[in-house]
């Protein structure tokens, strides 16, 4: 069954986040974070990523973690598409020692990664033996601020930024279709993002951001 859905959005702390828990049998639950919605303030938040050591939205995810590891008697797993997959794991990253050791696989499908003053390398080691990552072949958001190689590929039935909607994934029997690599469209866009954040400093990312957002407000 379901249970304890929340769903918050917050324009003036630029945030947008959602989760639900999946009550599996007696010992097991799913905690699912939601993706980005279609809210302006839902993608603006996930820009401000790019600039912010942590946005609110992963705040809320920690604190919805620890209070369902309070509350719940058994093992989790944690997981998520798009920016839910980035809350999965920025949880996991957080959580107190003994609420982690209760975490038996994260699933981040497609969820964008994180500046290094966000995750350090010591917690991406110990996350790795339980975080299963998976991107389609034409991937730009999981990609984006991803430093680490560890992903498996999907193929997807769709074209280019299309094959972000995860139900454009082939599945065959109980499992993805795995294919070896990402696409010449995600390895440019991944390439052309990654020179950019570094031949920019923050003040001048948030600025662009910042621009872009109030003038898609300001236009409706």
């Amino acid at each position: 069954y379901l249970t304890k859905f929340i769903n918050k959005i917050d324009y003036e702390k630029q945030q947008q986040f959602a989760a639900l828990t999946i009550i599996i049998d007696d010992a097991l639950m799913y905690v699912a974070f939601r993706g980005t919605d279609d809210t302006i303030v839902g993608w603006k938040e996930d820009f401000n990523m790019s600039y912010l050591k942590n946005v609110p939205a992963q705040d809320s995810a920690l604190c919805y973690f620890k209070s369902a590891a309070e509350e719940l008697d058994g093992v989790f797993i944690l997981g998520g598409h798009s920016k839910g997959g980035n809350l999965s794991v920025y949880a996991a990253a957080n959580a107190d020692e003994d609420e982690f050791l209760r975490i038996e696989k994260i699933y981040n499908h497609d969820g964008p990664g994180f500046r290094d003053d966000t995750l350090s390398q010591e917690k991406r080691s110990k996350l790795s033996d339980i975080v299963l990552k998976t991107v389609p072949k034409a991937s730009v958001v999981g990609l984006m601020l991803e430093s680490d190689s560890k992903y498996k590929v999907v193929f997807s039935k769709s074209l280019a930024c299309n094959q972000h909607n995860p139900f454009t994934w082939s599945v065959k029997a109980d499992s993805f279709v795995f294919i070896k690599e990402t696409d010449m469209f995600s390895r440019f866009s991944k390439t052309a993002v990654d020179k950019w954040l570094e031949n920019n400093d923050d003040e001048t990312v948030s600025g662009l951001i910042n621009y872009v957002y109030d003038l898609i407000k300001a236009t409706g």
